[in-house]
């Protein structure tokens, strides 16, 4: 057999293996794609302690909990600073006042070479289960991940190249 249809096959092979990585299709998910379970309107539960985040930033999630929801339907997505170029969040559940932390401690805009992301930013709606983060969760590996919300835990749904914006430079 010549080599390069040997190659081929080969190449054919691992991918049909799942040794290869597939390139992503070139639509991101979008939040009407992952619409949410009917919307809460009632009194907000007072979140419960029942995590890390949730012992240490009790006063902030408590005062954002009471605002209502903001995410898949009866969540509402409490943010606060860790610093310049970060944000640290939990999930409050607005029926029972469990609290959710991400699976990770925090999401930086910033790379650690000091590229900012473009259109950085924790991004979520009420009337969808998707979350799209554009930053580097836990302060490394910058991209643009996008999770779904299955009722107790962000679950990935795929992970695009950041756009990175280096100091003193447009692009």
């Amino acid at each position: 057999m010549p080599r390069s249809s040997t190659v081929l096959l080969l190449a054919l092979s691992l991918v049909g293996c799942g040794l290869v990585a597939q390139q992503p299709s070139a639509e991101a998910p979008r939040f009407s794609d992952y619409k949410a379970e009917p919307a809460f309107t009632g009194t907000p539960a007072a979140p419960q302690t029942n995590t890390p985040n949730a012992r240490r930033f009790r006063t902030v999630i408590r005062e954002g909990a009471a605002k209502g929801p903001n995410f898949d339907g009866h969540y509402t997505v409490v943010e606060w600073g860790c610093g310049a170029a970060c944000a640290q969040f939990s999930i409050v559940d607005a029926v029972t006042g469990k609290v959710y932390d991400p699976p990770f401690s925090g999401v930086s805009f910033e790379s650690a070479d000091g590229a900012f992301l473009e259109d950085s930013g924790i991004r979520y709606k009420p009337d969808s289960s998707l979350m799209w983060i554009n930053g580097c969760p836990g302060g490394k590996d910058c991209a643009s991940w996008y999770y779904v919300w299955n009722g107790s835990e962000l679950k990935l749904l795929r992970k695009d190249p950041a756009k990175m914006q280096r100091p003193g430079r447009s692009q």
